[in-house]
């Protein structure tokens, strides 16, 4: 089946999604885990590839976060070279190609329908050591020179999350506590841009499950206003919504030191901010306002939030990914030097 362009910028704001959720997990885990963190990794995941079953759990979140940048790094510049170059060749065929073997290795374990009951099961996930790993359409694991692959470890990382709902369990209100079903969202939503329209009608009551689960569909006062200003959005006003960020957002305090150019930010959002895209970008706040209206954060860590919230705007290739990964961002799979790579 042909990848049209649509299906492109949706995969790539769900991998964004990915990344940045399995960023925040890794940050909570590694805050969170006192009690564990000299703990062998086996001990709290029995289902840890062998590679790390001595390591201790500290060390396995530094190392899978390493990772997770160096594959931030081969995502960003597929991205680019898709939204700058109009060549699509690399997210196709080095990151899409990846979850669609995924979903097709686990599609019996993924869609479970018995007879009328649709059943969400997430053991596929949490059982199989699944890793999104930048090479391995061309049978290579590419990794940097110290030995840091180009992963996302979904499976460890999963289940990080699903282990920190049980250090927040009596605090039903923390953030922690939708990490998993966040990353299974964002998961199925890549799936549906390639299954069979019968396969593609139970990944939507899996959506909307967990879309339900995490009070995106609810009918509270904040979900309301959300559906009626994203239901209101037409494509008029969604272009006058991109010229007035533009206008506005590069100007910004935050903004000033990555040289952003307004012409060039509106083009971004125009090709890559759909109405749907609105909705989550705006949902995303939720942890900002409560159902009454109110602020449901402390006011000293409101700035932060609405820094993280801004920052989703920013387009990626005006990013300093150095803190996550140091390389050459010229760097392209299909010259694979010794110099930089292992296998």
């Amino acid at each position: 089946m042909e990848i049209t362009d649509k299906q492109i910028k949706s995969f790539n704001i769900q991998l964004k999604n990915i990344i940045s959720m399995s960023k925040e997990i890794l940050s909570s885990a590694q805050q969170e885990f006192d009690d564990i963190e000299d703990k062998k990794v086996s001990k709290v995941n029995k289902y840890i590839d062998s590679e790390f079953r001595k390591t201790k759990v500290d060390e396995h979140l530094r190392h899978i976060n390493k990772e997770l940048g160096c594959y931030k790094k081969s995502s960003n510049i597929a991205i680019k070279m898709y939204t700058k170059d109009d060549d699509s060749n690399d997210i196709i065929n080095n990151h899409i190609a990846l979850f669609k073997d995924i979903y097709y290795k686990y599609e019996k374990n993924i869609i479970i329908q018995d007879s009328d009951e649709i059943e969400l099961d997430d053991s596929w996930l949490c059982k199989n050591n699944i890793t999104i790993w930048y090479g391995m359409t061309k049978g290579k694991q590419i990794k940097d020179k110290k030995g840091y692959g180009w992963v996302i470890r979904l499976s460890d990382i999963y289940n990080y999350a699903k282990l920190l709902e049980t250090y927040f369990d009596d605090d039903p209100q923390a953030a922690e506590n939708e990490y998993a079903d966040y990353m299974l969202l964002y998961i199925y939503k890549i799936f549906k841009l390639f299954s069979n329209n019968k396969d593609g009608k139970v990944l939507d009551i899996y959506i909307d499950e967990l879309r339900e689960d995490l009070g995106l569909n609810t009918n509270n006062s904040y979900g309301s206003m959300i559906e009626r200003i994203t239901g209101a959005l037409s494509d008029d006003s969604l272009e006058n919504m991109i010229d007035l960020a533009g206008d506005i957002m590069p100007n910004l305090k935050m903004f000033k030191d990555k040289n952003i150019d307004p012409a060039k930010f509106k083009e971004h959002i125009k090709n890559n901010f759909a109405k749907d895209d609105a909705k989550d970008l705006l949902t995303s706040m939720k942890d900002l306002i409560g159902s009454d209206g109110t602020p449901s954060l402390d006011k000293d860590k409101i700035p932060d939030k609405l820094n993280d919230f801004m920052e989703k705007f920013v387009p990626k290739s005006t990013e300093n990914d150095d803190d996550e990964y140091s390389g050459d961002d010229n760097i392209y799979d299909d010259e694979y030097s010794d110099d930089e790579y292992s296998d």
